[in-house]
């Protein structure tokens, strides 16, 4: 990234905010923009990309709700995330209509 120019990160949370997260937010939200940007911008297969950010805190085995934010961040949904709990909707799929 450091290439594209990317000198600084932000992290928007407050302090009281990251303490009440339970785990390191900021990893977390590193390792799901990390996997975008490989799958996306460098063309690294999905596998192999999420392989690596597993590694750095994806939890992609943790319920989350709707799509993962790396499905957000690409705009798309990615079948090989590890998937558990009952509220998951892929990406696209949330609206109007009645659940089956």
């Amino acid at each position: 990234m450091k290439a594209k120019g990317v000198t600084t990160v932000v992290n928007l949370r407050m302090p009281s905010e990251m303490a009440q997260i339970g785990f390191d937010g900021v990893a977390w939200r590193a390792s799901h923009l990390w996997g975008a940007y490989l799958i996306r911008d460098r063309k690294v297969p999905v596998e192999t990309a999420l392989s690596q950010t597993r590694k750095i805190n994806l939890r992609d085995d943790a319920p989350f709700g709707g799509q993962q934010p790396i499905e957000g961040l690409l705009g798309r949904t990615i079948p090989e995330l590890a998937r558990t709990g009952l509220f998951y909707v892929p990406a696209g799929r949330l609206g109007a209509g009645s659940c089956s």
